[in-house]
């Protein structure tokens, strides 16, 4: 797990500069219109603070791989990997996907009690729906292994693949 989240954060660093200048030039051909939709969606969504809290988290962690990184080298971390880098490639994925008219649609849901609600509730949703679609994958398993077995057809593939040493 640690050289996962090292290859990550050493990946930002390398793809930092060349990401944000694509990204710069991808946004500048959204009309303001639109990208003030799109970033206000961001706001509704809490996509920013999300962003934050991963920063923050990988921040914490390598502190401490390295504990004796001065306070300022964290703080200009935080700084050179802000939410915004993120946010800013989003921006393109968000005018591909959705039209102005569409983004305002979702900026009116969002902003009404329901889509609070509903952007409060998804992170749990989302777990349990994990956890649901574990636990019916591996049900599902069981019976189609049950099933082939059942039909006879398990037995054709245990000797068609050269599993026929007993004889």
């Amino acid at each position: 797990m640690k050289y996962i989240l090292l290859i990550i954060f050493f990946g930002l660093i390398v793809n930092n500069t060349n990401a944000q200048n694509k990204s710069d030039e991808v946004n500048n051909d959204i009309p303001p219109e639109k990208l003030e939709k799109i970033y206000a969606l961001f706001d509704l969504t809490n996509i920013a603070n999300e962003a934050d809290e991963t920063v923050d988290y990988l921040i914490r962690y390598f502190k401490q791989l390295a504990p004796n990184l001065p306070e300022g080298y964290i703080e200009g971390m935080k700084k050179e990997f802000s939410s915004d880098d993120y946010l800013s490639k989003l921006v393109p994925i968000y005018d591909r996907a959705y039209s102005e008219n569409e983004l305002q649609s979702l900026i009116d849901f969002f902003g009404s009690d329901i889509g609070k609600k509903w952007i409060e509730k998804l992170p749990e949703i989302s777990n349990f729906s994990y956890q649901q679609m574990q636990e019916w994958q591996a049900d599902m398993a069981i019976k189609l292994r049950e099933k082939i077995e059942n039909d006879g057809y398990l037995n054709t593939i245990k000797k068609n693949s050269g599993d026929d040493n007993d004889e």
